[in-house]
């Protein structure tokens, strides 16, 4: 019986042992883990950071875009006036039908180069628009 009280005591204290240390191991765990959180927490505001001035910069480039859009339909407005009353004056001139017609090519060509450059300043900005966007989703 003594045997067996001995016994059940050496496994009590083994046990209890053991107790002992997987509550250290989880008090470890707990500070590593609040550790963890803290430096989770510190990064997700330099990416809430980041990301306001991504956005910032988005709408400066937007509003840049807003404005190189406006001063490009202006120039091309006082271009078409300039080219107009360059064909009006060459109308009035021997040959104007066939300076006329060369001018109205070039006018043509010009608008499509115009078009074309437009177009990539709008490819630029969706795409642009597009990694702010994914940067957006994986701060989410």
């Amino acid at each position: 019986v003594e045997q067996v009280a001995q016994r059940a005591c050496q496994r009590a204290t083994e046990q209890e042992t053991e107790l002992r240390a997987k509550v250290r191991e989880l008090e470890q765990w707990k500070m590593s883990n609040h550790t963890g959180v803290m430096v989770a927490e510190e990064q997700i505001k330099d990416l809430k950071s980041e990301v306001s001035r991504l956005e910032t910069g988005l709408a400066a480039a937007q509003e840049g875009e807003r404005e190189a859009s406006r001063a490009a339909a202006e120039a091309e407005r006082a271009r078409r006036a300039a080219v107009q009353a360059e064909l009006r004056q060459q109308t009035s001139e021997a040959g104007a039908v066939e300076q006329r017609g060369q001018l109205v090519e070039a006018l043509r060509s010009e608008l499509a180069a115009a078009q074309e450059d437009t177009q990539t300043q709008r490819q630029q900005l969706d795409a642009a628009n597009a990694m702010l966007s994914a940067e957006q989703d994986q701060l989410r």
